[in-house]
């Protein structure tokens, strides 16, 4: 039974998180993203892709195929090349230029998408 105490916590965050957001209204689109300094936008990029390493860390192997598993690849292509914040930075930066199609959307979800395409 202690072995999936990981699975149920993460489990439970992400059932949590959207409530968390229609309460306290968190939600950042890209648009609302765009309009900040260059410095906040690094520093929201930096802070998201940081939220996804203890979600990661608490993973089991075998849960790293469920959906949540997916900030795995992020987290390992960050650590494996040392990429610095500004370069984080440059590629949601990056993503950002060539997809205005999707600035409504979350930004976490594109920063997601972002580092995806860059870990490519």
């Amino acid at each position: 039974m202690t072995t999936r105490w990981p699975v149920v916590f993460v489990t439970t965050l992400c059932c949590l998180l959207p409530l968390a957001t229609a309460v306290f209204g968190g939600v950042v689109s890209g648009n609302e993203w765009r309009k900040l300094s260059p410095g906040e936008r690094k520093a929201y990029v930096i802070g998201v892709v940081d939220g996804w390493q203890p979600v990661d860390a608490v993973i089991e192997e075998r849960a790293r195929k469920l959906p949540v598993g997916v900030f795995a690849l992020v987290v390992s292509c960050v650590q494996s090349r040392s990429m610095t914040g500004e370069q984080m930075f440059a590629l949601v930066e990056k993503y950002m230029a060539a997809h205005p199609e999707e600035w409504h959307k979350s930004m976490a979800y594109l920063v997601y998408f972002a580092m995806v395409g860059g870990c490519k």
